[in-house]
């Protein structure tokens, strides 16, 4: 059940309900508290994790028996609603929300991925597949109900899909060949983000045609992962150099920056989500190797999000969402969790 194209969905063991006050600094006495929660999971499943998060600060994602995937809406950070999938579903998977808390994602019928949206009652339905494509998924919806995702060809090449709010399908341009796309976010202008042959961040704006972003002369590939309504761009450059890999920000005119490292940090990363204020948050690699959670301020600071104290060793950590309040979704060792107040 793994996610197709650049970034692979791990499965991770759930905990119960519980949240844990972080140490605030003299400097943040005047921020809210900060909180991290862990999301309940669905009775009897063991795994979860959270995808988006909406600025109503309604999480989706899913949440997992050893054998079963379900969809998942977490209305509160106390509160868990399945989001059914189609008709025979086998496993669901939600991926994105948007403020008038419509949602899409994936359902699997047997071994064939079907692109679905759910209504703001959480009403299923199947997103049409393009002709001359199968296993379709759709991971993100914005504001005007516009969803982007992937399907593969019958020749197993993946390629960017858009939907338009009635449903009707457009397959996004390929950059004048048949190259392999993949789409992650959209923003509320239509414009879309994500990669082209597996090692090019690109842009497509509403007429559907991808242009390569802006990257360092050494660089060995890059990606894009999310946009704001302003244009910004955050995702990945890999550059030449011993192929580190590092969280970096393109400006709506098309600058690229590398975020900032932690001290003692590896130079691996990525940004995975940029909010209207221009926050990011992703994930690094720390000097052990261990998935660290990320945060960075719109000025570039580099915060590392605190992990559960339940996390077991060596366990990853990611933040994937952040909202326009500052909210942020993702996983921290073996639970979906939000982090509240670090902003």
């Amino acid at each position: 059940m793994m996610k197709f194209g650049r970034r692979r969905q791990l499965l991770l063991a759930g905990v119960l309900a519980t949240a844990v006050a972080a140490p605030l600094t003299a400097q943040a006495a005047d921020r809210p508290t900060r909180t991290l929660v862990t999301l309940p999971t669905l009775p009897g499943n063991t795994f979860s994790d959270a995808l988006d998060i909406n600025d109503s600060g309604v999480a989706v994602g899913w949440s997992a028996a050893a054998d079963r995937t379900r969809a998942v809406k977490w209305p509160t950070p106390t509160s868990v609603v399945e989001l059914r999938g189609l008709s025979n579903a086998t496993h669901a998977n939600a991926r994105g929300i948007n403020n008038e808390g419509m949602v899409v994602g994936i359902t699997w019928i047997g071994g064939d991925g079907r692109a679905t949206k759910w209504s703001s009652d959480g009403t299923p339905s199947e997103l049409v597949t393009p002709a001359g494509h199968r296993y379709c998924e759709a991971n993100a919806i914005n504001d005007s109900g516009v969803a982007v995702g992937n399907c593969l060809t019958d020749a197993s090449k993946e390629h960017v899909v858009r939907w338009a709010p009635d449903g009707t399908v457009t397959l996004l341009g390929t950059g004048g060949s048949d190259a392999v796309t993949h789409a992650e976010k959209i923003n509320n202008n239509g414009a879309v983000v994500g990669t082209t042959n597996f090692e090019r961040a690109a842009r497509w704006e509403t007429d559907g045609q991808p242009q390569g972003l802006p990257q360092p002369d050494n660089a060995s590939g890059s990606g894009a992962n999310s946009i704001n309504d302003r244009g910004e761009i955050i995702g990945s450059l890999t550059t030449d150099r011993d192929d580190e890999t590092g969280a970096a920000r393109w400006s709506a005119d098309g600058k690229w920056t590398f975020l900032a490292k932690l001290p003692g940090t590896d130079f691996n990363g990525g940004g995975l989500d940029i909010n209207a204020d221009g926050t990011v948050v992703g994930a690094a690699q720390a000097a052990d190797g261990r998935s660290v959670a990320m945060l960075w301020g719109a000025n570039g600071t580099a915060t590392r999000l605190p992990s559960l104290p339940t996390a077991r060793p060596n366990s990853a950590d990611i933040a994937r969402a952040i909202n326009r309040t500052g909210a942020i979704a993702g996983y921290s060792g073996d639970s979906a969790v939000l982090w509240l107040g670090f902003r």
